[in-house]
């Protein structure tokens, strides 16, 4: 039998079965796309951070720098921990035909973490950070429950004395080993073991940023504000904290980074931050992992603590 690969037959193959060999190619490329997102470990909602900014806010001088710094690489730490994979920022406007399909569209796919808005009127008797907060508070951290709810975290890692107290360990792979079941980058003991030691780098990272907001809230280079909203069940007016207030005289600085316009100057003041929930039980050890950004804002742009 004469099997030999010639010109001829190549060229017969392609004219009669070119449709054949397209469909193969196509449904190649499928299941390759296919394996590779069942193999493979895909970033959850909570190992990627949202910035939403709200209408008034511009990006400074700073951003473009901060944005490649925000995510662990092999040549530098990243402002979050090594369980970010990648950050996204939405700048949103007020315009109600935009605002609200955009906005709802990403609360539907859990693409938020942070949010920004000015404490300024926007129509009379209405702020930009109160209608950005009206249209999805109930998805908001109240941060007097924030804090204290980080406050009983990082203590049963360290004791009451966290600021210089050692790391329980013990604690630390019980809580590691639960909530990594089912993860496919712990398969083997060998990687669990690794994975313990970016954890406890993880927890200790979060809990001095938690004592840097601490500090600058206790010293009054950052406060937490009120805002007074209408509930959507009752209609009820109801006030919480959900705010940071960004815009202090000691955080000026912050305006290299993000800022509005007022009489033609760019300025931080009145620029409000607030963190969105996790809604999963599963992400919820990512909870506190926004006081990472919020510990580089201080270290960066507050006068000295």
């Amino acid at each position: 039998m004469d099997a030999k690969i010639n010109k001829q037959r190549l060229s017969n193959l392609f004219s009669y079965d070119w449709l054949k060999i397209a469909v193969l190619i196509v449904a190649s490329v499928f299941f390759w796309n296919v394996a590779l997102s069942t193999l493979g470990t895909k970033p959850t909602m909570a190992q990627q951070m949202f910035f939403i900014y709200y209408d008034d806010l511009y990006a400074g001088q700073d951003a473009d720098a901060l944005e490649k710094k925000l995510v662990k690489t092999d040549e530098a730490d990243g402002v979050f921990s090594s369980e970010v994979f990648e950050c996204y920022s939405l700048y949103l406007s007020s315009d109600p035909s935009y605002a609200g399909l955009a906005l709802s569209m990403r609360m539907a796919a859990g693409q938020y973490s942070f949010g920004f808005a000015s404490n300024t009127e926007r129509e009379e008797g209405v702020t930009y950070l109160e209608e950005f907060l009206s249209s999805c508070y109930v998805l908001v951290e109240d941060l007097d429950t924030y804090f204290a709810d980080a406050e009983a975290y990082f203590t049963a890692y360290y004791g009451e004395d966290m600021e210089n107290g050692s790391l329980n360990s013990s604690y630390l792979e019980e809580q590691f080993r639960a909530r990594c079941k089912g993860d496919k980058r712990y398969r083997s003991e060998k990687n669990i073991r690794k994975g313990l030691e970016e954890e406890a780098l993880r927890i200790e990272k979060t809990k001095n940023s938690y004592l840097t907001v601490k500090k600058a809230l206790f010293e009054g280079v950052l406060s937490v504000q009120p805002s007074t909203l209408t509930s959507e069940e009752t209609g009820e007016r109801f006030t919480k904290n959900y705010s940071f207030d960004l815009g202090g005289s000691r955080l000026s600085a912050l305006s290299r980074l993000l800022y509005r316009e007022e009489d033609g100057v760019q300025t931080a003041k009145d620029v409000r931050l607030f963190f969105f929930r996790l809604t999963k039980d599963a992400h919820q050890y990512m909870r506190f992992e926004k006081l990472n950004y919020l510990a580089y804002l201080l270290d960066t742009y507050a006068d000295r603590l």
